[in-house]
C-alpha cells in the first residue's frame, strides 16, 4: 500500500484589480480613498497591507516594454503616486506626474498609495 501526501502548499490570490483585492484585505471595499494616507491610511494599515501583497505577482499592462511580463510586489509606499517623487532624466517628478507625461495615463486614483514592483519581470507560469 503506498500514501501519497502532498505537503506542499501556498496562499491563493483571486484575479482581478490589486486595488479591490487591498480594500478587501483592509476591510473597505469600493473605497478607495481608504489607501490614501492623507485621507485615513494609517501607517499600521499599511503595514499589514504590505505583509499581505508583498511577494505576489501582478501584470503590469500599461508597460509599452514587457506589458505582458508578470512582476513581484516589493513594497507600498508611504506617499500617494500625486506626493510620490523621484528622479528621471535628471528631473524630480511626482509618480502620477510620470504616468500622465510619459505614458500618457491620468491616474484614477492619485490620491491612494503606490505599488513598488521588481523592475526585472519574472517568467509567467
Amino acid at each position: 500500500m503506498l500514501i501519497n501526501v502532498d505537503t506542499s502548499s501556498t496562499a491563493m490570490y483571486r484575479s482581478g484589480k490589486l486595488i479591490d483585492l487591498a480594500l478587501e484585505f483592509l476591510g473597505r471595499p469600493g473605497i478607495p480613498e481608504a489607501l490614501a494616507p492623507k485621507r485615513g491610511l494609517v501607517n499600521r494599515e499599511r503595514v499589514r497591507l504590505q505583509h499581505f501583497i508583498s511577494r505576489i505577482k501582478i501584470a503590469t499592462p500599461y508597460r509599452a516594454r514587457d506589458p505582458d511580463k508578470i512582476r513581484l510586489v516589493k513594497k507600498l509606499t508611504l506617499e500617494s503616486a500625486r506626493d510620490q517623487t523621484f528622479e528621471v532624466e535628471g528631473q524630480t517628478m511626482t509618480v502620477a506626474k510620470y504616468f500622465q507625461n510619459h505614458l500618457n495615463i491620468l491616474l484614477q486614483f492619485p490620491d491612494v498609495i503606490c505599488v513598488e514592483v521588481c523592475t526585472t519581470p519574472i517568467l509567467s507560469p
